[in-house]
């Protein structure tokens, strides 16, 4: 079995006995090693723990078109995938020095590492998600579910 980047995927089992994720939990793929059967996910709840197929560990593919759920959460992530190169296209060249004689890669290298490290000093400089009302969440829902999709007003507070 081969996975694409981008598919979705929901946990059927995992023998990481440290994980959060529990049965049902869905992600979508970011890449697929076949030699060794790791399968790389970027779960919902933001957890990025890989899948080893080969030891044991399984996912399901969750078909796309099919549920109106599924659509719904594929056009938010498209949206939010959006509304992240825009925030990064502003960000970018004040931060890492994009319109600065030179070039910028060294110091994305940086805040890339300290991304990764955790580091605080480096994640306090991100930008962050606005934490808007919740008429502006209605509203941005509006604008990018399709048209099939529930009302904002029968969503329940997990969706």
């Amino acid at each position: 079995m081969s996975f694409q980047p981008g598919e979705r995927v929901a946990l059927e089992h995992t023998n990481d006995p440290h994980t959060l994720l529990r049965p049902g939990d869905e992600g979508t793929v970011r890449r697929y090693q076949p030699d060794s059967q790791v399968l790389e996910v970027d779960w919902d709840s933001g957890s990025r723990l890989a899948m080893l197929l080969a030891a044991g560990d399984r996912v399901r593919r969750i078909p796309t078109g099919g549920t109106v759920g599924v659509r719904v959460l594929d056009a938010l992530r498209v949206a939010g995938a959006a509304a992240g190169r825009s925030a990064a296209e502003w960000w970018a060249p004040d931060v890492l020095g994009g319109r600065a004689p030179g070039g910028s890669r060294g110091r994305a290298r940086e805040v890339l590492a300290g991304v990764d490290a955790g580091d605080p000093a480096v994640l306090d400089g991100l930008p962050v998600a606005d934490r808007d009302s919740v008429a502006e969440g209605r509203r941005r829902y509006a604008e990018h579910a399709p048209p099939d999709a529930p009302a904002w007003e029968q969503l329940t507070v997990q969706q």
